[in-house]
């Protein structure tokens, strides 16, 4: 098993020819820049929080379906 999406050698040509692939990892880099910026506050309220978990939670949704894309082109 990988430790990233990145390292295996399926996801460069995922990435180049499957669209639907492309957007969940653009969506991905998003969610994690913007979970990112949340976690760097010394200190976070309510709404801020949750919506730091939403983010995270959304982020590991799209990485599981990007490794489920992986796997499969694999096989």
């Amino acid at each position: 098993m990988f430790t990233s999406l990145q390292e295996n050698p399926s996801y460069k040509t995922l990435y180049n020819d499957n669209p639907e692939f492309k957007k969940l990892c653009d969506e991905h880099m998003e969610l994690k820049k913007e979970s990112g910026k949340l976690a760097g506050s010394r200190f976070l309220n309510e709404t801020e929080s949750v919506k730091l978990h939403q983010l995270k939670q959304k982020k590991l949704e799209i990485k599981d379906k990007l490794q489920v894309m992986l796997d499969n082109y694999s096989d």
